[in-house]
């Protein structure tokens, strides 16, 4: 079974990408690479056998060594980018965003030290949730990118209907502004927030 990606922190989940069908089509399309490699290594013994028997056992155990080489590293890519594919998470919670990206450890961000969340201007991230930190440094999350969109689980229902925005940039956004109005925190330690932008975007809080 595939479990499902979790946040980095003990918060209420609000918004976790990528959904398990996602997951579950990854390892599938990674499995189907495995058993074509086992394919190519198969013929390779046939060839190999081939060889030796009409020219030299030189020539197939070399043709057999490089080709079981290639097959072997093959495999072993295979098997890391299914370990890396079922780790990557994007998660929204009460607490703050985790990051999950590949051949990256995860990274949990406590709302407290979010500045602004905005959408990726890349061309191959383009609306992408992209976080501005307090200390200037800027994150993007993998596969929260509009041409993702099939890895994307629904917006949350209380949202506005789709405005073209990703499913993820909205669920960080609302979830930035629900902090700063301190919806998540304890009614006796809710310190008031900053509203959002009129341009949609989480404004940063007034200098203290």
């Amino acid at each position: 079974m595939i479990s499902p990606p979790r946040p980095a922190d003990d918060g209420t989940p609000l918004y976790v990408a990528p959904t398990r069908g996602y997951r579950w089509l990854m390892l599938v399309l990674l499995g189907v690479l495995a058993v074509l490699a086992l394919v190519v290594l198969a013929l390779a013994i046939f060839i190999a056998w081939q060889i030796a028997a009409k020219l030299s056992t030189a020539a197939a155990v070399v043709i057999l060594v490089v080709f079981g080489f290639l097959i072997v590293l093959l495999l072993a890519l295979i098997m890391v980018n299914a370990v890396l594919q079922s780790s990557m998470v994007f998660a929204v919670t009460t607490q703050g965003l985790t990051f999950a990206p590949p051949y990256r450890r995860a990274r949990f961000v406590p709302w407290a030290q979010v500045a602004a969340i905005e959408p990726s201007r890349g061309m191959l991230m383009r609306g992408a949730v992209a976080v501005v930190l307090e200390d200037g440094a800027r994150l993007t999350a993998s596969l929260t990118n509009a041409s993702a969109g099939y890895a994307h689980p629904p917006a949350p229902s209380h949202l506005s209907p789709d405005n073209g925005a990703p499913a993820p940039l909205r669920a960080a956004l609302d979830g930035l502004a629900r902090y700063r109005r301190g919806e998540f925190a304890e009614p006796r330690l809710r310190p008031p927030g900053p509203p959002a932008a009129s341009n949609g975007f989480a404004a940063r809080p007034p200098a203290g």
